[in-house]
């Protein structure tokens, strides 16, 4: 019997469903493997991906290739949906819920002297989530766009993998490197797209998770720096 290896990674929900219905379709046995249930090194939803694809060994070839189509369509359907303001919110929504599902997850499998900063930052996110979910687009001209100044602190930093032995220093590290790339997401976003309220949607979005990242810093800068 072939054991099960991994075909490739699905990045949100969205994806692995459209994943399960074309391996259903083709007759290849698999499971995926969402991150939420597994800890995996260098887990980051947002960033790494959500699930892992297992097919039996000798399916690997042709389940990467359906795969790597379905990936291709999805993309291809994001890169389009995203202009419209409804659908960048949309994107952004779910990107925060799948931050605190991460952080929720991370909560149940991280020592109890970082447990209380992951529920933390999981509620956290919950609020971002419901702040973008009640914004009125059609008074988008109205937000003012405020330069937001950090300490420069991530710039400064590497990335941290998830470990559920991880120190409370680790831990911000890695929420402040995470708030760091929604925010060049964000702007790099808003420098491509031709529509004025398309380009000010990605900037508020960038502007909010500057403010999330400032507040991280100011944290690791009060409870970690000073006490060098």
């Amino acid at each position: 019997m072939d054991r099960w290896v991994k075909a490739g990674v699905v990045e949100n929900r969205f994806e692995g469903d459209r994943v399960s219905q074309a391996l259903d379709e083709t007759q290849i046995p698999f499971l995926i493997k969402s991150f939420l249930d597994t800890a995996y090194d260098g887990l980051y939803i947002p960033q790494k991906g959500w699930g892992a694809v297992m097919v039996p060994e000798g399916f690997r070839d042709e389940a990467e290739k359906v795969i790597s189509e379905v990936k291709r369509s999805f993309r291809k359907e994001e890169e389009m949906s995203l202009n419209s303001m409804d659908e960048i919110l949309r994107f952004a929504i779910r990107k925060e819920a799948d931050a605190a599902a991460f952080y929720h997850m991370a909560a149940d499998r991280s020592n109890p002297g970082v447990r209380k900063t992951f529920e933390e930052l999981a509620k956290e996110e919950e609020g971002h989530k419901e702040k973008l979910e009640v914004l009125d687009l059609k008074k988008i001209d109205q937000i003012e766009l405020k330069e937001v100044k950090g300490l420069g602190l991530s710039e400064m930093m590497e990335d941290v993998p998830y470990s559920p032995e991880m120190s409370y220093a680790d831990l911000l590290r890695m929420a402040i490197k995470n708030e760091e790339k929604s925010q060049h997401l964000y702007t790099s976003s808003a420098k491509i797209v031709k529509e004025p309220k398309l380009e000010k949607l990605f900037l508020i979005l960038a502007q909010e998770e500057s403010k999330h990242k400032v507040r991280l810093e100011k944290i690791y800068d009060e409870e970690i720096l000073k006490e060098f």
